[in-house]
């Protein structure tokens, strides 16, 4: 009889098969297959489900669990089994059905988002809801249906937490936000060609093996795993704002580079899988945020204009980058707003899912709602649907306790950050010269290596000396965007 390890390999094999197929789906597939494609996807989704509640598969994992000695890979075998009794409540013609719904709800997305229309999406996202709420009630087993879903993303996590963590917050960032500086008042425009360029030189200053990274473009970017050999990013450009898909690939790659820096030995086990979408937000925050947004940054993507593409910064000075990337502006995208704004994003989106699973809302007031919570936390109001309602694909898939994971990352990344610092007095210089091989090399030992087998609290009593705390995101914040 095959053991855990030779069948989580084989599940991992049929997960990659599995993502192969949504890679496609997401950046080239013609439009006129979605819905065979979307019955694929079902289908995948139901074998792997199969396979991953089998008895076979839940006694192997027990008796791996019973003989394991190391501490990480007994805490992951842990995990294991306590993933598949889950899966196990889990009927697999729901799997299927989510799996299968939640591709045509993104092509919906895609339409109502190229037509500005919301109601296009809404009957889909009506589907998601249903089918997502179904899925909660089962895994919460009685409890609090959001809860059980905040607990796939965010380990350890409740809505009564994060509620007040997020009230605790609202007021400290407003106050950051009405000390922001006056904006530098220039604009910047970049053929979209140019962007990609750096946005593929970008992999180089991170230190990154081009031999397992493929780049593609989306409506939506994202970062897909394969396996820890081969992992997938794709970016969303604007001519009129190339910041934006320069961030947005560097906070990709810091996805990324947590799955390259995973554990290889053991394919489909905790012990090779990533700890919480807070924790793995934290890692391309990081990135993203804490190093990408920095004065060395843009000096060093100031150079690499003046090398590739100098009629493009004509009339620029590094500085003048550096200013204009860390300008503080009230904005209505996520994925475009500033770093002090941002967490008001996730607030917003946060209180609608709860509105959603507390059944105090309807999918057809939603767009409303979305208004009126951007204009009373942030001053702005969309004008059409896709500056509202549509700009995440998130709800599209069912990926409903997903966004807290955000904002809770972002603070995690903060904490490690101020740690970094203090243990790498050159951090910043490396950033300049395009030197970040240490950084990585430090995230394998401090995060990544530990896959599912270590905590995000214990990682980070660990390594930052403290439990996870606001303060150094609000220093952060303060430091680089207000001083």
């Amino acid at each position: 009889m095959k053991n855990y390890f030779e069948l989580s390999r084989e599940i991992a094999h049929l997960g990659s098969a599995y993502s192969l197929v949504y890679w496609d789906f997401e950046t080239q597939m013609p439009k006129g297959t979605s819905e065979w494609r979307s019955e694929t996807l079902g289908h995948f989704a139901g074998l792997l489900h199969e396979k991953s509640v089998s008895d076979t598969y839940l006694k192997a994992a027990e008796a791996a669990y019973a003989e394991a000695q190391d501490p990480i890979e007994r805490e992951a075998l842990r995990k294991a089994v306590k993933d598949i009794k889950k899966k196990n409540m889990i009927p697999q013609k729901l799997v299927e059905e989510m799996s299968q719904a939640s591709a045509v709800a993104h092509g919906a997305w895609v339409e109502a988002k190229k037509e500005k229309n919301f109601s296009i999406f809404a009957p889909h996202l009506e589907k998601m809801i249903r089918l997502s709420k179904e899925h909660a009630k089962i895994l919460a087993q009685g409890g609090d249906s959001y809860d059980a879903l905040l607990e796939e993303y965010s380990p350890g996590m409740t809505s009564a937490t994060v509620t007040t963590l997020f009230n605790d917050l609202r007021p400290k960032l407003q106050d950051l936000i009405g000390k922001r500086k006056k904006p530098l008042g220039k604009k910047w425009s970049v053929p979209i060609d140019v962007q990609e360029k750096i946005c593929h030189d970008v992999v180089d200053w991170m230190g990154f093996s081009r031999e397992h990274l493929t780049q593609a473009r989306s409506a939506h970017p994202f970062c897909l795993s394969l396996h820890p050999s081969d992992v997938r990013i794709t970016t969303r450009y604007n001519e009129n704002d190339p910041l934006m898909s320069l961030l947005s690939t560097v906070h990709e790659l810091g996805h990324a580079l947590y799955e390259l820096q995973l554990p290889q030995k053991n394919p489909g086990t905790p012990h090779m899988s990533a700890n919480g979408m807070d924790l793995h937000e934290s890692q391309s925050r990081l990135w993203e945020v804490c190093l990408a947004t920095s004065p060395e940054f843009y000096r060093w993507v100031y150079a690499w204009f003046k090398k590739n593409a100098p009629a493009h910064i004509e009339g620029w000075t590094a500085d003048e980058l550096f200013l204009m990337g860390s300008e503080v502006t009230p904005s209505l995208i996520r994925t475009e707003s500033d770093p002090v704004t941002y967490g008001m994003h996730v607030m917003i989106r946060f209180e609608l899912e709860r509105a959603i699973f507390d059944n105090k809302i309807q999918v057809a007031d939603l767009p409303k709602a979305w208004n009126e919570a951007y204009t009373r936390y942030l001053g702005v109001t969309p004008a059409n649907d896709v500056e509202g309602i549509l700009q995440d694909s998130h709800w599209s898939n069912g990926s409903f306790g997903y966004f807290p994971s955000y904002l809770l990352g972002t603070m995690i990344a903060c904490q490690l950050y101020q740690t970094l610092l203090k243990e790498k007095p050159q951090l910043m210089q490396q950033v300049e010269r395009g030197e970040m091989k240490e950084v990585q090399a430090w995230l394998k030992t401090a995060v990544h290596q530990y896959g599912r087998g270590k905590d995000t609290q214990a990682i980070m009593k660990d390594v930052t000396g403290k439990e996870l705390s606001s303060e150094p995101f609000l220093t952060f914040l303060q430091e680089r965007f207000l001083a």
